[in-house]
């Protein structure tokens, strides 16, 4: 079995720190499926945005 581990900056991933951050700041438990938190809309487009972008 072969594992990688690698380390990303959070400015490399700002969506899944602002996810982590209205995880955090909520007393309940929530689950998102299919949709996304509409404070963290913004950085899914613009990830989508750099992945959209010809190689």
């Amino acid at each position: 079995m072969h594992c990688r581990i690698s380390r990303i900056r959070r400015e490399a991933n700002n969506v899944a720190h602002q996810m982590v951050k209205a995880g955090f700041n909520s007393a309940n438990i929530q689950f998102w499926v299919e949709e996304v938190p509409d404070r963290v809309v913004p950085g899914v487009e613009e990830d989508r945005n750099w992945m959209d972008q010809p190689g």
